[in-house]
Order: C-alpha cells, then sequence, then structure tokens
C-alpha cells in the first residue's frame, strides 16, 4: 500500500468536517479530494480545507483516489460501498453502514472477491472512557462482567434530529433510535461479544413525536454470561448519555457525553453507611474527574477526538501496522441487529397503536 494515499471524501456535509480534520493528521495519507452532489457545497469545502479536487461524478472520485471515505446518509451506502469494493479501492464509511441485512450480505460476498479493506465509524468505541473502561475490564478489576446498561435519554430541545419530520434516520426501522442503536451494539459487542436479542418494550403517547412514534423504548440482549440493556427516551430533557457496566467485584459510570467515567469497586460496609455512600462515593468522583479531565483537555487542544484515533487506526491498519478499528464480525453484529431491533420496535408500535 502507498504510504501517500489519495483519500477522498464522499458528501460534505457537516460529519465530513471531522473526517478531513482527522484525516489531516494521519501518517500515511492526505485529504485529497471532495465529492457532493451539489458542486458549490463539494467547492466550499475543498476551498475550506485547502483540497484540490472537486467532484460531482462518484465514478471519477473513486478512479482518483485509493482510499474513499463515506459521508452520505445511510441510505445511500450500499450503492457507493459495492462500487468502491468493485473498483479494489480501500473504504471507511460512517455508522449505520447499511439498513438491510440482505444489502450487508452482497458486501460481504463482494470483499470476498475484492483486495478492498473496509471498516465503519464506530467512533464511540474510541472515546477516551470507552477505552480506559476496557482497560478496567480486561485487568480484572471488577470481576466478572455482568451487566451493560446503556441510557439514552433525549428531548427535542436538545436532539435536532428530533425535531420536525424531515431528518434521514425518521424513514429507518425504529425511527430515530436506528441512527444511534449502532453505538449501542458495537459497544456491546466490544465488552461482551456476540450476544441474541430476548426483549423489546415500547411506548407510545401523545405526546410521541414523528421522528420517534416509539418516544419510550427497552431492549434487551444477552449471552451466556452478560445482559445487556438499552433504554430509549424522547421525553427526557436532561439529556443524558450514560453506560453502566457492572461486574461481580465493581462497576464502571460511563458519561458518554461528557466522555469520561467513574469505577466503583469499594464494597458496603456499616462505616460507609455512617459516613454516607454516597457522599464518600461524589469525594472519590471529585478527586478522580480532575485528573481526568486534564488527559481529555490535553487531548481536546490537540484536535483528537474519537473520529480521529479510529481514522488514525485505519490509516495504519493499511499500512499493516495495527489490527482492523472495526473487526467483520463486529460489524456484522451492528448491521444484524440493529435491522431487528427496528423492526421489532416498528412490530411492537403498530400492535401498540392499533389497540
Amino acid at each position: 500500500m502507498s504510504t501517500n494515499n489519495k483519500v477522498g471524501i464522499i458528501g460534505c456535509g457537516h460529519i465530513s468536517d471531522t473526517h478531513i480534520k482527522s484525516w489531516q493528521k494521519a501518517k500515511h495519507s492526505t485529504p485529497y479530494a471532495v465529492f457532493d452532489i451539489s458542486r458549490e457545497a463539494a467547492e466550499a469545502k475543498a476551498a475550506k480545507y485547502g483540497i484540490p479536487e472537486v467532484y460531482t461524478d462518484i465514478e471519477e472520485i473513486i478512479t482518483a483516489c485509493d482510499v474513499l471515505d463515506v459521508c452520505t446518509p445511510p441510505q445511500t451506502h450500499f450503492d457507493i460501498v459495492m462500487k468502491i469494493i468493485a473498483s479494489g479501492k480501500h473504504l471507511i464509511v460512517e455508522k449505520p453502514l447499511v439498513t438491510d441485512i440482505d444489502q450487508w450480505e452482497k458486501i460481504k460476498a463482494a470483499l470476498k472477491d475484492s483486495p478492498s479493506k473496509i471498516s465503519v465509524l464506530h467512533n464511540l468505541k474510541y472515546s477516551l472512557a470507552i477505552q480506559q473502561a476496557k482497560a478496567v475490564v480486561d485487568s480484572g478489576r471488577i470481576g466478572k462482567l455482568l451487566r451493560i446498561n446503556r441510557y439514552f435519554l433525549t428531548h427535542p430541545n436538545s436532539d435536532r434530529m428530533l425535531v420536525g419530520n424531515s431528518h434521514w434516520s425518521h424513514k429507518l426501522p425504529g425511527g430515530r433510535w436506528y441512527e444511534t442503536m449502532p453505538h449501542e451494539l458495537y459497544i456491546t459487542h466490544f465488552f461482551a461479544g456476540w450476544s441474541e436479542l430476548t426483549n423489546v418494550v415500547v411506548h407510545h403517547g401523545e405526546t410521541a413525536l414523528p421522528g420517534a412514534p416509539a418516544e419510550e423504548v427497552l431492549f434487551t440482549l444477552q449471552n451466556e454470561g452478560v445482559l445487556s440493556t438499552y433504554h430509549y427516551s424522547s421525553n427526557c430533557e436532561m439529556n443524558k448519555r450514560y453506560i453502566e457496566i457492572i461486574g461481580s467485584k465493581g462497576m464502571i459510570t460511563i458519561d458518554v457525553l461528557g466522555d469520561m467515567l467513574f469505577v466503583d469497586d469499594s464494597i458496603d460496609s456499616k462505616r460507609r453507611r455512617a459516613v454516607g455512600i454516597i457522599w464518600m462515593d461524589s469525594l472519590k468522583r471529585v478527586f478522580a474527574g480532575v485528573k481526568d479531565r486534564v488527559h481529555y483537555f490535553r487531548n481536546k487542544s490537540r484536535g483528537v477526538s474519537p473520529h480521529t484515533r479510529i481514522i488514525l487506526q485505519f490509516d495504519e491498519y493499511l499500512q499493516g501496522l495495527a489490527p482492523s478499528p472495526t473487526p467483520l464480525e463486529e460489524i456484522d453484529f451492528v448491521v444484524t441487529f440493529s435491522e431487528r431491533v427496528g423492526k421489532a420496535i416498528d412490530k411492537k408500535l403498530l400492535s401498540t397503536v392499533e389497540k
């Protein structure tokens, strides 16, 4: 593989800025071209970042580049991905990769006959808190992994994807929840491996929005060792995103939006109860938080985001210097259960509304 790969950015929406900034930090690749169906949008993006080439023909940018970075809405991914694989070029794609399991099966078959390497932007896996949590779990500090609980509590006051009825996610199985679901699924796979869907519960009320007609959702995944639960709400004005990872000897709480974690491996005692467990834990959080925020802002000041980390690892992967940031089994798990959960939400919603 060339040590100076030409990267083509396909799609010039808001997420492409994060991708381009990340590629600018890569050792072996450089942003070379942008594509958009709007020439005006493509030219503006190219001018903003000093990118030399602009295309409005998808075939031309694929031919011109060594690596393609797909930043378009997921409904467009399949056709674009298949063209790139047919060309033998490498590609990294925004999540969700596709929204149909049959499309994924065709992509897998095409990859077997192509030199193309593929990754998907499972960026939350590369946040500081998730990486630190994985190290804690692997060290055995919290004992045997038992539970993963994910809370996605949002509201149209803070979530642009819930405003109106035109966001692309509204047309997907499960509506707005399908957009975030890959994050939940690849995090589950990262910590617990393959799991199976065991239950989906939905609530539809008078306040339900067009983008989230299932305004409250709870679903569970399970394997032989770990039970995982996922809680979605479009009614919570707090706008919170939390993950709890519970082991036999402790637990990790992750503030996803703040990219921060707290490890609690203290054992209950009468002394702790007398002093006040919540108060003692609050003090521990303060001390841990100071160190955590120093590390966080150091990375922030260097412009290093989870997108940056995954793109830089993909750049190294293409050189044979690092493993794939998103193994095929992980992608398989995400596509499979995004579709299953999304369709289950729609089915449960239909039965609820009919009642």
